[in-house]
């Protein structure tokens, strides 16, 4: 069996070489400045550590994902939109107008479905129509309700990205990472990973291990290359460890500018059930802690000194949401008809009804439009700071202890990498519900890996 060189001297100089990419963050990261970076959804994967290797270590996907999520990402879009036009034209205090929302809506859904064609599964031609009809019926419910949370709030900033540096167990807050390093004359560029993982060399080369052998194969759009084992080293390297965020809204409180606010929009199938678990969510108070620590820091000159986060807001969307209501035969609205109180007045309108036919069907619904549309608000104390922050340095010594384990497993067999990433086997009651349970659990009809992309990289320049 073949076994790459080993080169074991520490790279004392990654700063001026190497560059950090990391998925959902081009073009966020401080150029020339290399880091290994772990978000708050590979915190939350390591609840069970093989999920963590299949999801982030071996960057596996199996199926594209379905309708609900396709609806969710590309609504993000749509209000990630929305609000930079309110940083666009320091307007803090207002959304847009509705109509222009919509318009926003429609100019770019074409370009946010094609964001998406590599992660979401085939739809029939109607889907483009079906999902601008469901934004365009979501738009108005949402506006007025964001409108109402800045009558308290001001817009800070919109997707901002944050980060913290972590120290580790060790007291260091670095670590020293094995990486496969490809030299120039493979295509003129070079391409580092971390052995175990050398999939996760991505652009130029898409790198994948083979499991049997330990070759890689390097490929282009129209020319395989098989890369001789001789030509690749590994080499150390040294680098910050950090978590890495990115807010959807940061907001400041209108009476005390030293009052701020971290808030994310989640799309649910049930405001209620959304609610009774927000206490157990732990992505905003992590955002809020890392942002507490940027200023401290002086790192985020967005806001006064001595500002700091102390609310939590959950702006909740509803998924359900489908068209207006249509007539019965006898050309009137059904009483038992469920949807937002603004859809039910359109179709009055369109269908030329009297709306006091309508005023109690009218009212039950406004009182039901939380089903729908829901703020939740919760405080940020110093308790929760200090636990979110006692839960970031374990998570990255995890991830540090995981790495280092891997790239020293010279057998790259599952019985062997099972050994050091186990299954919890309380999340595997939920059958079926695992992305991954038809290559982790044995009886399961196997399935192919699809694709795999890393959801972090470095380049050598």
């Amino acid at each position: 069996m073949k076994n790459f060189k080993s080169d074991d001297k520490t790279s004392n100089r990654p700063s001026d070489t190497i560059t950090t990419h990391v998925a959902r963050y081009e073009n966020m990261l401080p150029v020339g400045d290399p880091a290994y970076y772990f978000t708050n959804s590979e915190k939350s994967a390591t609840t069970c550590e093989r999920f963590w290797f299949y999801e982030y270590s071996r960057g596996y996907h199996t199926d594209g994902v379905g309708t609900s999520l396709t609806y969710g990402v590309i609504l993000h879009r749509l209000l990630e939109d929305i609000l930079s036009v309110v940083q666009e034209y320091n307007i803090p205090h207002c959304l847009p107008l509705l109509d222009d929302c919509y318009k926003i809506l429609s100019a770019n859904l074409h370009d946010y479905i094609e964001e998406q064609q590599e992660h979401i599964n085939e739809y029939d031609a109607n889907f483009e129509s079906e999902l601008l009809l469901r934004l365009t019926n979501s738009l108005q419910g949402w506006h007025d309700n964001f409108s109402k949370i800045l009558e308290e709030w001001d817009i800070v900033a919109v997707e901002l990205p944050i980060y913290k540096d972590v120290t580790l167990s060790t007291g260091e807050t670095t670590a020293s990472f094995n990486t496969v390093y490809l030299p120039t004359s493979t295509g003129g560029l070079t391409r580092l990973a971390q052995l175990g993982e050398a999939n996760n060399m991505q652009g130029f080369y898409e790198i994948v291990l083979n499991e049997s052998d330990y070759d890689l194969m390097g490929y282009t759009d129209d020319i395989d290359l098989r890369l001789d084992l001789d030509k690749i080293e590994m080499r150390k390297i040294e680098l910050p460890v950090r978590f890495l965020g990115k807010i959807d809204v940061l907001l400041q409180h209108k009476e005390d500018e030293k009052r701020l606010a971290v808030l994310d929009h989640k799309t649910t199938a049930s405001c209620d059930r959304y609610e009774s678990r927000a206490r157990y969510d732990t992505q905003l108070p992590t955002y809020a802690s890392v942002v507490n620590s940027m200023i401290k820091q002086g790192k985020l000159n967005t806001v006064p000194e001595g500002a700091k986060v102390d609310t939590l807001i959950y702006d909740l969307i509803s998924n359900k949401i489908g068209a207006a209501p249509t007539p019965l035969k006898s050309g009137k609205l059904s009483s038992r008809v469920s949807c937002p109180s603004y859809l039910f007045e359109e179709a009055i309108e369109s269908l030329k009804l009297e709306k006091k036919d309508y005023t109690e069907k009218l009212e039950e619904l406004r009182d039901n439009d939380s089903k729908f549309f829901r703020t939740i608000e919760r405080d940020f104390l110093s308790d929760d700071d200090f636990v979110i922050r006692s839960e970031i340095a374990a998570t990255a010594d995890f991830l540090v202890d995981k790495h280092q384990k891997l790239s020293a497993t010279n057998n790259a067999s599952r019985s062997n990498i099972y050994r050091h990433v186990r299954r919890n086997s309380g999340q595997c009651d939920r059958f079926g519900r695992c992305k991954f349970s038809a290559i982790c659990l044995a009886n399961n009809t196997k399935s192919a890996i699809l694709k795999t992309r890393s959801k972090i990289y470095w380049t050598h320049n």
